[in-house]
């Protein structure tokens, strides 16, 4: 039964919210009460357990699909201001599908650096070193890829979990707290409980690629706490609703066989704009030549 108890109703991440959970909120609406829904639909709908029956996809999906279906007539209202990321990953959410007069709130935010983006003298041997890792922290540059042949790794890849892992220790020891181009100032004294919580975040698809590189962070930072660690890593479900200043993201996969079997996995659209928009102020995209350069059987992807 309807309770008709509020004027006005709002649906936060609508586009999260399924049908079913969201008909509490709208059975307690007033005969003239007014529904508001605050969605994206280019991020991640809620997990289904099974293939929704071929044209009732919005039914079963989020209320803000549902609603976009079955009342057309509706004309969304688009925000055209992002507060959140630097211009040049608003750029790249542009081109996504975001509308052509989404702006950045604050467009020139950058990583700031401590010191200088070299080899630190206490580099560990256990992870490689090259001119690569200063290069990824450039703060003029706000989207960068990491590309490199592979061919057969599963749903971990240690190679990429290492580099990964050398990127975040030449970020823990070259950045400052915050970021240049805010109205707040950047300043020194990074600890771990801000780096962990707001520096730094690794979207990985598959938990296998989290564990790996989990691992390789724990052996390299073996004094700070693992629980913290292990939040800055997680899947891209997971991070959705989260931020970062610097948003690395670790496909992992190389294995031709398996990217095909899971090709609408990881190219989803949705997936890689959620994992990529964490940012405020930098994006690293760690994929393999395999994955660059397949070719999927939808072409929607």
């Amino acid at each position: 039964p309807a309770l008709e108890l509020f004027e006005l109703v709002m649906v936060d991440e609508a586009s999260q919210v399924d049908v079913a959970s969201a008909i509490g909120a709208l059975a307690e609406l007033a005969p003239n009460g007014r529904l508001v829904l605050l969605g994206d639909h280019l991020q991640m709908p809620p997990i289904a357990k099974i293939e929704p029956p071929k044209g009732c996809e919005h039914i079963v999906g989020s209320i803000l699909d549902y609603f976009q279906v079955r009342f057309s007539e509706i004309e969304p209202q688009p925000l055209l201001e992002n507060y959140r990321s630097a211009e040049g990953l608003v750029r790249f959410a542009r081109e996504l599908g975001y509308p052509a007069k989404l702006s950045a709130k604050f467009p020139d935010s950058q990583l700031a650096l401590a010191n200088a983006l070299e080899q630190p003298m206490d580099w560990p041997d256990t992870l490689p070193w090259s001119p690569l890792f200063p290069a990824l922290l450039n703060p003029a540059l706000s989207t960068l890829a990491v590309t490199y042949p592979d061919g057969k790794a599963g749903q971990a890849n240690e190679f990429e979990a290492s580099l990964v892992v050398a990127t975040v220790l030449l970020a823990r020891q070259s950045l400052l707290r915050g970021l240049s181009g805010r109205t707040e100032s950047p300043t020194p004294g990074l600890d771990a409980q801000h780096f962990w919580t707001e520096t730094v975040g690794i979207v990985t698809p598959h938990r296998a690629q989290r564990a790996a590189v989990i691992r390789g962070l724990r052996g390299a930072f073996p004094k700070e706490e693992g629980e913290l660690i292990e939040k800055a890593v997680d899947t891209v479900e997971r991070f959705q609703g989260g931020e970062r200043d610097l948003i690395l993201v670790s496909f992992g996969v190389g294995d031709p066989d398996l990217i095909e079997a899971e090709e609408e996995f990881l190219l989803g659209l949705n997936r890689t704009n959620v994992a990529i928009s964490r940012a405020r102020a930098k994006a690293i995209v760690f994929v393999s030549d395999d994955l660059s350069y397949h070719l999927p059987d939808d072409a929607a992807q």
